[in-house]
Parts: C-alpha cells; structure tokens; sequence
C-alpha cells in the first residue's frame, strides 16, 4: 500500500505523544494509527462494515487536520451531507453536522430553531483556529430558510462569520452578499476570516466578485473586481482575483493577489495589502515582473516574478509574510520572506518613457533611501546614481536617460 502522511500527535494531545497519523490507499478508505510499532485502527467508511465512528453511516472520511488541544479533525461524508468530527478512537463528536441549531443570521427574525439542513464544503482555518464550512438554512428557518451562511467552529463555539442577503458595510448602500461559498479563505482568529465572496449592487444594480472581512458583527468590503485601486500606477480596474492567495491577520489586515488591467489594456498581478477603513487603504507589496537578486553557485542570478501562488502569515506573531511565486526562465518558483517593522520590503517601481527617452523610478515618499545602480549583478559595482529624486505625490522620483548602452540594475539602500 502506498502511504500518505497527515500529521503527528505532539505530546499535548490527549496526554499521549509520538503517534503518526497516515492514510493507506486502500478500499474504503480506512484512517490508520502507529503508536511505538503497534498499528492500531482509528476509524474507517462503512464499507468496512466497522462501527468506528457514530451511527457507522459514513461512505468516506477525509483527515483535516492534527491539533494540540483538539485532536484529531475529521470530514465525513453521508447521503444527508459532510458532517465535521472530532476526538479519539470511542471518543468522537460532531462539531458540524446537517440538522444541529444554527445562530440566526443578523437582523433576521429567527425561529424557535433555526436548524443547518446541510454542511457543505469545509476547511480548517489557517494556523487552526477552527473549521469553516459553507452551510444551507433548513425550511423550519422561517425567513432564513435555503440562505447559504459561513460558519465557524473552534472547538467551543458556533460562530456565525456571513451569510446570503446580508449588507455588506463601507460599500454602495443596498450591497448584498449574494451567495456564501469557499471559493477561498483565510481565518486568523475565531472572529474574523477574510473571504472571495459575490455581491450584488441595490440603487444601480451590478453582480460582482468580491474580497469581504467576515466577522461576529457583520461583513466588510476590502475589494470589487472592475474597481480601480490606487497602485500601481495606470491600474484602470481589476480583472480578477487570485483565489488561492489570501492571507489574513488578527487587526483586520487583509494581503491578496489580483490580476489587474493597466492603462492602455496590458494586465499584471498584483500582490496587495489592504486595511479596512474609511477609506480601505491599500499598499502594494510585489509585482509581476518585480526582480530580486538570487545567490548561487554560480553566482548572482537575477529572478523576475511572473505569478502569485500563495501567501501566509506566520502564526501567532503575523510579522513576516511567506509568498510563493513563479518566476521566468528556468527557475520556475520560489518562496520570498517579507519581514515586518524596517524589514519591510519596499517595491521600486520602474516606468518606462519611450517619448521622453527616460526611466521613472518610484518608490515611497517615506522611505529615505539612496538609489544606486550596477552594470552587473554578476560583479556587482553598486554606485549611488547622481540624480536628485523629487517628490511627485507620496513617492520619490528619479528620471534616467536611456542613452547609456548596456544593462543597468537599480537598488534602494
């Protein structure tokens, strides 16, 4: 059999340590236990004909997740929908599961009940804060009845984080969460999660897709497709967001990809950081087509990013954020390590004038840094350029003639 490694036990669990949890390919799906040599079996699908797990009606199970303080997650799936587990071998509970008591969703007039008549695709939340799910109101609902909400559950309580029909707030009065669904998401903590939704448009209609800040009180927009944002400069409106780039931290700050149309109809992605507000303020973090030096054996080499592929905060703290790209050429991907406080990386941004016979480079106003350039990366030669930058808005600004033949690097110091 072909082995699959999920995670470990740490000594916190349950009081006992060193068990390596792995799921065997094999048929119907059983979930397998090593404890010090000793194979023991933890639960399996009903196709086995084994009562391992409450009422034995499961046709499969999926492993979410390892946690300290909750042991082991599960996904287990039935002809009345997903169902959500946890526990040990005897010892197992529901956390999600179709017909349990909901909270009603806000400014609705709940009913005496207002039961899930089905859970619907899951996820455990980043740095397992809990386990989101998309789930479906039951008839005895009342009004709530076939809305679709988002909820979550850290091992104590059912929260609920946003739901069908709901206003979304620092938007277009009459805005409306259109549909709830786990196109992509990010839970740094058990009262906030930012979230891909669809919203609808009340005085001027419009659908559109959407990056919302869900939490216990209500829901906020941090981005529109087809909205200009304000950097880089030229971006006319967003063309689409990266689903699977979403990273999100405990005060609301919100980083997230986007592919953007420029003006004169080129398009880029975009690595943004927004924080909610009134305005939501934006600050662009990378770019496709950004460059940063790489040390080999063979020397400096050159990277450019062509696209963005995931991002996440580190747990607990939230000061360095781990991007993972693909990049031109032959070195295909890599992981870039954005730090925080005067870590923090700052984007040069290089705009070419053909008419003018000159290279605008631009870079935060508030970052008093020296430009330099180089001939080579290779041997690098790094000599301040004899250029003073002016101010234009909140940057800084230099012009570079284009008449000198050769290439020419350019650093901030």
């Amino acid at each position: 059999m072909q082995i699959f490694v999920n995670g470990v036990y740490p000594t916190t669990a349950g009081g006992r340590g060193g068990a390596v949890v792995w799921r065997a390919r094999m048929p119907f799906a059983p979930v397998i236990s090593e404890r010090h040599g000793v194979v023991q079996l933890v639960a399996a699908a009903s196709g086995m004909g084994l009562g391992s797990l409450p009422g034995g009606r499961w046709p499969f199970l999926r492993l979410m997740g390892v946690l300290p303080d909750k042991n082991l997650l599960w996904e287990a799936g039935g002809t009345d929908g997903t169902s959500v587990l946890r526990g040990e071998p005897g010892a197992w509970s529901a956390l999600l599961e179709p017909g349990m008591a909901a909270p009603p969703a806000r400014g609705a007039v709940p009913s005496p009940a207002t039961p899930v008549a089905r859970i619907g695709p899951v996820a455990l939340a980043a740095g397992g804060a809990g386990v989101i799910a998309e789930a479906t109101y039951a008839a005895a609902a009342g009004d709530l009845s076939g809305r679709s909400a988002l909820l979550m559950h850290d091992g104590t309580t059912l929260r609920l984080m946003a739901f069908a029909r709901e206003i979304v707030d620092g938007t277009a009065p009459g805005t409306r969460v259109d549909g709830v669904s786990l196109g992509a998401v990010d839970a740094p903590t058990t009262s906030l999660a930012a979230v891909y939704q669809t919203i609808t448009g009340g005085t001027r209609p419009f659908s559109t897709q959407a990056l919302l800040l869900a939490s216990d009180t209500g829901t906020w927009l941090l981005a529109r497709q087809s909205d200009p944002l304000p950097e880089p400069a030229g971006v006319t409106r967003v063309v689409q967001f990266r689903f699977p780039v979403l990273a999100a931290r405990p005060d609301g700050t919100v980083v997230f990809a986007a592919e953007v149309e420029l003006a004169g109809g080129r398009r880029r992605e975009v690595l943004y950081e927004v924080t909610p507000g009134l305005p939501n303020a934006y600050r662009v973090l990378l770019s496709a087509g950004d460059t940063f030096p790489v040390a080999t054996s063979d020397g400096l080499r050159t990277a450019t990013i062509t696209r963005f592929n995931s991002a996440s905060w580190r747990p607990g703290i939230f000061d360095r954020l781990l991007v993972a790209v693909d990049l031109a050429g032959d070195a295909q991907s890599a992981v870039i390590l954005l730090g925080g406080g005067a870590e923090t990386a700052v984007r040069l941004e290089p705009i070419l004038d053909g008419l003018e016979g000159v290279l605008r480079l631009r870079w935060p106003a508030t970052v008093p840094s020296i430009l330099e350039s180089s001939p080579s990366l290779m041997l690098p030669d790094w000599r301040p350029v004899p250029i003073e930058p002016v101010l234009a808005g909140d940057s800084r600004e230099v012009r570079i003639p284009i008449d000198t033949p050769g290439p020419r690097f350019f650093r901030l110091r």
